[in-house]
């Protein structure tokens, strides 16, 4: 059986070869830093975004990143050509303090990191329900306890809430509440946007996570004439939007349905626009990729 090839600790090396040991930090710690992006075209997209991104996660969470990025990114680009076989992919940067030097006190200067890279395939068709019918989102109140500004593994509380949600609704995602200001912030996968009085409107930067696909939304809102702005939302403000939007890497950009049981306006003129400037962006139709809708 041929295995993709993944990256880690330094050498090339077959995808199921990989293997964490046990008492590694991201494991006993959960000290585990990561970043998703995608190709478009079997081209990676927004490396260098990402590549920063990843940078700042490990720094802020503290985990050691010693690879530069221009060497990651040589990493990257060489492992889609390796696994690219006709379709999209997603590739994965995991990155964990390394194994523990046996019994406390640890002393972490003695401590080797660990750094993966890998591919996954990527189906675009497994959105286009999404797309057909939008997203249901139902409010939950989750304490995040990290810096929101790190992209993490460490997401025991929106595990906790995508199971509660799921319970209710198994095609619902979790939409998280921040108490006791009762602003929105975002959900486990994705960045949270709502049209409002005619503006793009995103949680303030340094309560979410800083996506990059978010980023490219207020770039293309800023080519295309449309107002975008970061403030606090509340419920309230999300049930006056003329559209609710999600933002993610895998399908760029989609619409909500559904909020709390309540009906959200769906499809909305926005999302077909954004769509339309991604894909003259990156050079690929990207609704269709997801195939019927």
């Amino acid at each position: 059986m041929s295995y993709p090839l993944a990256f880690f600790n330094g050498q090339f090396l077959p995808y199921a070869d990989i293997a964490f040991v046990p008492d590694d930090a991201g494991i006993v710690w959960g000290a585990t830093v990561t970043d998703r992006l995608r190709t478009f075209g079997g081209r990676p997209f927004a490396l260098d975004a990402h590549l920063r991104r990843f940078r700042q996660s490990c720094n802020l969470a503290r985990v050691p990143q010693p690879i530069a990025d221009g060497k990651l990114g040589r990493v990257t680009e060489q492992l889609v050509r390796e696994n690219h076989g006709g379709g999209e992919l997603s590739v994965v940067w995991v990155a964990t303090p390394g194994p523990l030097p046996g019994a406390a006190p640890i002393d972490f200067a003695e401590m080797t990191p660990s750094l993966l890279a890998y591919t996954l395939p990527l189906d675009p068709t497994r959105f286009a329900r999404h797309y057909r019918d939008g997203f249901r989102l139902i409010p939950v109140a989750a304490p995040l306890g990290v810096d929101p500004r790190v992209k993490h593994r460490s997401r025991l509380p929106w595990w906790i809430a995508r199971q509660e949600v799921q319970a209710l609704d198994p095609d619902a995602e979790p939409l998280v509440i921040d108490l006791p200001s009762e602003t929105v912030l975002e959900t486990p996968s994705a960045n949270l946007l709502a049209v409002v009085d005619g503006v793009v409107m995103s949680p303030p930067r340094d309560r979410v996570l800083n996506g990059v696909s978010l980023s490219v939304v207020e770039e293309l809102c800023g080519q295309l004439g449309i107002p975008f702005a970061r403030a606090p939302l509340t419920l309230t403000d999300l049930a006056r939007a003329t559209e609710v939007l999600l933002a993610s890497t895998p399908y760029c950009v989609a619409g909500v349905s559904k909020l709390g049981g309540q009906d959200v306006p769906f499809p909305g003129p926005i999302r077909d626009r954004l769509l339309d400037a991604w894909s003259g962006l990156v050079g690929v139709n990207v609704r269709a990729q997801m195939g019927p809708q």
